[in-house]
């Protein structure tokens, strides 16, 4: 029969984690923390969550080293705010207004967002790369897209739609830049 109720995983003299997991009907549902304790392989982890239907609710906080902290804010599953600082530098600081992204991301480069729309400067890369746009999909996703309208000639897109598209192709540049430099 699935588990419906609350596991409390407690302090291990030997190192490991402690906190609480609740379950309903054998999935995680309701509040979730988990924390490393001295000794474990990582004391300073710090996981902490709210499900609730299967969709995070409120507060989302990881945090995994002394320099990388992720915090999001959910309303039934839909994301409101991200802020990640990654080995001490800020990646991500932003609100969705009407799923559009208004803040800071770093995305190859730091961009400034307003209604979604964001400039990315200091690529180097010509135009291309220069404007991108963030929003909350309709799978309460998190979505990059370059944006046609802010470029002057379509064909600068060439084939990359998406940066998913785009990050596979650079990738391979770093791989074949690191095989050369050696």
């Amino acid at each position: 029969k699935p588990f419906t109720g609350k596991i409390v995983v407690e302090n291990i003299k030997e190192g490991g984690y402690e906190g609480y997991f609740n379950f309903k009907n054998g999935k995680l549902e309701g509040p979730t923390e988990l924390k490393g304790t001295k000794g474990s392989d990582n004391p300073n982890l710090h996981v902490k969550f709210n499900l609730s239907g299967g969709k995070y609710d409120g507060d989302l906080i990881y945090f995994y080293t002394k320099s990388s902290d992720m915090r999001l804010t959910y309303d039934k599953g839909t994301p409101l705010t991200v802020k990640i600082i990654s080995r001490g530098e800020k990646v991500m600081d932003v609100k969705f207004v009407n799923s559009l992204a208004n803040g800071y991301a770093y995305i190859g480069a730091g961009a400034n967002f307003k209604d979604g729309k964001g400039k990315v400067s200091g690529l180097g890369m010509g135009k291309l790369f220069d404007y991108v746009t963030m929003k909350v999909d309709k799978d309460n996703k998190i979505v990059y897209t370059l944006s046609k309208d802010d470029i002057n000639d379509p064909n600068e897109l060439i084939y990359m739609a998406t940066i998913d598209m785009i990050e596979p192709m650079m990738m391979e540049l770093i791989s074949q830049t690191n095989r050369y430099n050696l």
